[in-house]
């Protein structure tokens, strides 16, 4: 025993006087290995994910460190932004812990080789969002319980994930101009891309992080892919997510009830891209209603039809070739913006897609033509404006909508560039929306470098737009949990009871847009659940499954917010007829 203990300690010396750093980390995994411990090369990824319906609370985000070997990802238990201050960047950090045994969770502080911290800029998540990617589907059942499973049959995923008339599929060709293609894996059992496999366990005790590690351990080694979707159970506890993802990474997981929806997909796969959410104007998660990175449109398999904001836009490298960008302080803009549809009817070189505004001490603004048409056709908010978005590092902080401009409309921003005095200055000076692909006609500039509209021609031919009105409104439904409210958390229901004027503030009236109608000027058909749809909900502390329909049968439950936000027509909530 005090030879093998001598023998260590020589091997340990040794280590402190290699002047190879090679020679260093190979001697150091030797040493570790003898005590039963194994150096871990990984790269840091943030794991993010969609709430089940808007205004609910923020998922709680963690962090994973992926082996560049394996995709058995380590839990991090410390946030990787304090262990690792500014030095840090999500998806890019590549790291070497020291792991004991076989644990799967660890605290990043204890488990971190000092000096091994390398951040790899050259990565490129935009180069990997072209092309063919095989996508695998793994539907996930009990073991012990034949009836704890996945609603949908394999069939029934693969129609709607990949053959329906929309899902993620059809999603990522359409807005990326048939850039990206997503196809269904092939390989031993799986069935036009979908795998079924059983995991052991009390489901009624799993959480969402058992229901992803159980599952991914029964995929044959041989089955080749770009992504691997996971259908969870509902029985399983996803907490206030329908959906979770890696940020950035390959893998992403759901609840049953929430797999079929093409917005829920969709959503998942572009934080596998390394994308972020998408606010509102008033710094609220999921609130820019025209990025699917957001949180609105029609939650039901039928799906939305709309794209990406301006600033995600921009970092899909889509667009490129119609990309623009002006700093203010020395140049003007002074051009025309189509929307995404128009690159696939060869657009003119003389407009641009996405318009980039970036000066000194600024955060960077971006703005895209929101055309209402084609792939973008159920945008569910700002339709044929120019919306204005800020975001303050591409790919690694969330972007916030500042305003969408109709014709005529102009922002403006104080204090620009850091110079007190100088005043940034956005304005359409022509919109149309009439004709294919339609364009916006924008300027740009700043005290120093100001410049004005053309004079308007006007014409006797009545706008369609004014004259008739479409009859064609965007679904929408209120926040199913708890919103922000003054300096607590309140719900729609509340917001409804009295002093509804006053309550739909700024922020809750997006987070109540049905509660609010009246009072915020969005126009919106009210969503229902089919009336035998379940959806979970806790009654006097149970958590039990209620329809529509059990609200048609007892109308006490129109009491309870949730049921009030799924059932809106049977609960007879005013602004709905």
């Amino acid at each position: 025993m005090k030879l093998l203990i001598t023998i260590t300690k020589l091997t340990v010396l040794s280590l402190l006087f290699s002047s190879s750093k090679a020679r260093l980390g190979e001697q150091l995994r030797k040493t570790q290995d003898e005590v039963g411990k194994t150096i871990i090369d990984c790269t840091i990824s943030l794991i993010t994910g969609l709430v089940s319906r808007p205004g609910e609370a923020h998922v709680q985000e963690s962090f994973v460190c992926i082996s560049t070997s394996d995709d058995d990802p380590i839990l991090l238990m410390d946030d990787p932004r304090d262990v690792l201050g500014n030095d840090f960047i999500n998806g890019v950090s590549k790291v070497s812990l020291c792991i004991e045994g076989s644990k799967k969770q660890v605290l990043l502080k204890e488990s971190l080789i000092d000096g091994s911290l390398n951040n790899d800029l050259r990565r490129s998540l935009a180069s990997q969002a072209n092309g063919v990617k095989k996508v695998l589907v793994v539907r996930v059942v009990s073991a012990r319980n034949s009836n704890i499973k996945p609603i949908q049959s394999e069939e029934q995923l693969f129609d709607d994930i990949f053959d329906d008339n929309n899902n993620m599929a059809v999603r990522f060709d359409e807005c990326s101009g048939g850039k990206l293609k997503m196809i269904p894996a092939t390989g031993n059992g799986v069935n036009n891309g979908v795998l079924t496999v059983s995991i052991d366990g009390d489901f009624s005790e799993l959480e969402h992080w058992d229901c992803l590690g159980r599952a991914k351990d029964m995929i044959p080694s041989d089955i080749i892919r770009d992504h691997t979707m996971f259908v969870c159970p509902d029985e399983i506890d996803f907490g206030t997510a329908a959906a979770l993802a890696y940020k950035p990474g390959t893998i992403s997981w759901y609840l049953s009830s929430y797999v079929s929806i093409p917005l829920v997909q969709f959503h998942e796969i572009s934080h596998n891209y390394g994308h972020l959410h998408s606010g509102g104007m008033y710094g609220q998660n999921y609130t820019d209603f025209t990025c699917n990175l957001g949180m609105a449109g029609d939650f039901t398999d039928r799906g939305s039809h709309y794209c990406f904001n301006a600033p995600k836009s921009w970092a899909w490298h889509w667009y490129d070739d119609f990309h623009a960008e002006v700093d203010p302080l020395f140049n003007t803009y002074n051009s025309t913006l189509v929307g995404i549809n128009a690159v696939r009817t060869n657009i003119a070189d003389d407009k641009d897609v996405v318009l980039k505004i970036s000066s000194q001490n600024e955060v960077d603004l971006y703005l895209m033509y929101q055309r209402q048409v084609d792939a973008n056709k159920d945008i569910p908010a700002y339709g044929n404006q120019v919306v204005i978005t800020e975001q303050k590092e591409e790919m690694q902080s969330q972007s916030y909508m500042k305003k969408a401009l109709p014709e005529g409309y102009e922002y403006v921003q104080g204090n620009w560039g850091g110079i007190v005095g100088n005043t940034l200055t956005v304005k359409v000076c022509s919109l149309d929306s009439t004709t294919l692909p339609g364009s916006a006609h924008v300027i740009v500039f700043d005290s120093n470098h100001k410049i004005s509209c053309p004079p308007k021609i006007l014409s006797d031919t009545p706008d369609p737009d004014l004259d008739e009105p479409s009859l064609s409104l965007p679904l929408c439904q209120d926040a199913a949990g708890r919103i922000q409210y003054n300096d607590g958390t309140r719900n729609c229901l509340f917001v409804s009871r009295k002093n509804t004027a006053v309550r739909c503030s700024e922020g809750v009236a997006e987070a109540c847009p049905v509660t609010c109608m009246e009072h915020s000027g969005y126009q919106c058909q009210c969503e229902e659940r089919p009336l035998k749809k379940q959806f979970n909900i806790r009654i006097d502390g149970i958590r039990t499954r209620k329809t529509c329909q059990d609200a048609i049968d007892d109308t006490s439950l129109c009491m309870k917010n949730k049921v009030r936000i799924f059932c809106p027509i049977v609960c007879k909530v005013e602004t709905c007829f």
